[in-house]
C-alpha cells in the first residue's frame, strides 16, 4: 500500500515536463518526507537502471536523484547516476511508463 501510495506521485513528477528540472526537484521535496526520500530515491534509480524511462522521465529522474544529495560529497546515488547516464534509451515503453505522444526512439 505505501509503495503504491508513492509510485503514483513519483511517476506524476516523472511524466511533468512543463516545468523547470528546479521546480521538479523542488516539487520532489515537497511531495516526498525527507525520511522517505532514500527510500523513494532507491525506486527512481531502479527504474533508471532497469532502463524504463523515456528519454525525459531520464532526465527529471537525474535531476531529482542529483538534487537529493547535492550537499553530500558522492551522494549514494551517484554510481547509478553514471551508469545510467551511459545505458541508451529504451526504443519502445509499456504505456504506464511511458509518455504520451513521445517518439520512440
Amino acid at each position: 500500500q505505501r509503495l503504491l501510495r508513492e509510485l503514483i506521485p513519483l511517476l506524476e513528477l516523472l511524466n511533468d515536463d512543463s516545468g523547470s528540472l528546479e521546480s521538479l526537484a523542488a516539487a520532489f521535496a515537497r511531495t516526498f518526507a525527507r525520511s522517505d526520500h532514500f527510500r523513494v530515491g532507491l525506486a527512481v534509480s531502479s527504474l533508471l537502471e532497469d532502463n524504463l524511462l523515456t528519454r525525459t522521465q531520464r532526465i527529471v529522474a537525474f535531476a531529482v536523484l542529483f538534487d537529493l544529495y547535492k550537499a553530500d560529497k558522492g551522494g549514494p546515488f551517484l554510481p547509478v547516476l553514471a551508469a545510467a547516464a551511459e545505458a541508451p534509451p529504451t526504443p519502445a515503453l509499456p504505456p504506464a511508463l511511458g509518455e504520451a505522444g513521445e517518439a520512440a526512439a
